[in-house]
């Protein structure tokens, strides 16, 4: 019998676009999973299009105590266009991290954008960038996912992927922190509780 994977995944939660240039936050939810089952719950507050995601996310780590086998991201960009980079995570924890793609990127858009709204683009780009033209396009028994890779190889990636694939292509702790960071932010009332004056 295989032993169980002690995983994170790593999502955020919705915000409204009047919060863009507000220096207002929105949840980055991390599920804790033993293989499939949720075992721990722990939420973070990133700002939206800040610079704190890689911070916020390395100290959220640490406050766990746990080794994990692998930490999955979803993309490099959360709350708007706030910034976790998966090299600086793996870098710091020694955690092997999986980042998943649910799109696939144009990254002349994405530098557009970034030039258009911020000052320290270049900052921003040079991660979504690095990241982004390492990925794999892997065939999974559930879909197809777009993954890039940090401290760990693509076949090891892949049975961990598969052996974590539930009712989805999505490895479970991703698709569980999607669903709980979005869940609990698609009301705008805890939003509007987080971030009063």
């Amino acid at each position: 019998m295989e032993p169980s994977l002690r995983t994170l995944g790593v999502d955020d939660g919705y915000f409204p676009t009047s919060y863009k240039k507000s220096n207002k936050k929105t949840l980055l939810a991390l599920v804790e999973c033993r293989d499939i089952t949720i075992t721990k719950v722990k939420l973070a507050l990133i700002t939206i299009d800040g610079l704190d995601g890689t911070e916020v996310l390395l100290k959220n780590i640490t406050s766990l105590k746990d080794k994990y086998t692998t930490i999955f991201l979803d993309g490099v960009t959360y709350a708007g266009f706030n910034i976790i980079d998966p090299e600086t995570i793996y870098n710091e924890t020694s955690i092997p991290v999986i980042t998943v793609f649910k799109h696939r990127l144009n990254l002349n858009l994405v530098k557009e954008a970034l030039m258009k709204n911020f000052n320290d683009w270049l900052v921003r780009y040079s991660v979504i960038e690095k990241t982004y033209s390492k990925s794999y396009e892997i065939t999974t028994p559930k879909g197809n996912l777009i993954t890039s890779l940090a401290g760990i190889n693509i076949h090891d990636a892949y049975n961990i992927i598969v052996r974590l694939q539930n009712i989805s292509q999505y490895p479970e702790p991703l698709r569980l922190a999607d669903i709980i960071a979005s869940g609990l932010t698609k009301n705008t009332t805890l939003l509007e509780i987080i971030n009063k004056n």
